[in-house]
């Protein structure tokens, strides 16, 4: 006999779906996460924006 699908059933059916559709998307080399929009390209490597600022941003009153 077939058993009726629960609540979390559907959950795990759902939550499986979304994270075959997030495995399409690029990753950041750095934080690993999903890059949903704009992503940046170095030497090869993706990178998100946060990261990139994280790393790379620099402020002129910085260079003392």
């Amino acid at each position: 006999m077939n058993r009726i699908p629960d609540y979390n059933d559907l959950f795990d059916a759902y939550d499986r779906e979304q994270a075959r559709e997030e495995a399409k998307f690029p990753h950041c080399c750095c934080c690993g996460g999903a890059v949903y929009e704009e992503y940046y390209e170095i030497d090869g490597e993706v990178w998100c924006e946060e990261c990139l600022k994280e790393n790379f941003l620099r402020w002129v009153d910085d260079e003392d």
